[in-house]
């Protein structure tokens, strides 16, 4: 260890039978690996005709109307599809 890195690890992979073992320290390596593969899962919506949007985690999924008398709004954190009263 120096300067404050320690260095020589040789687990650098998840895939491994001793992977995540008590006592030992992740390197980098696993972090990154383990982020990409949080990251590009990512989060999925399905309506109601069985289509799906996917998205990287930290990407927008947009929620609109289909036609114009259908709205959609943020209220208290929450989205609102909202019915026009025409």
């Amino acid at each position: 260890m120096t300067s404050g890195n320690v260095t020589g690890l040789t687990n650098k992979t998840t895939t491994s039978s001793d992977f995540a073992t008590v006592g030992r320290a992740a390197t980098e390596e696993q972090l990154k690996t383990i982020q990409t593969g949080l990251t590009d899962s990512g989060f999925g919506l399905k309506a109601a005709d069985s289509n799906t949007v996917n998205k990287k985690l930290g990407e927008t999924i947009d929620i609109v109307g289909a036609d114009s008398n259908i709205t959609t709004k943020v209220v208290n954190g929450q989205v609102a599809v909202e019915l026009s009263k025409i």
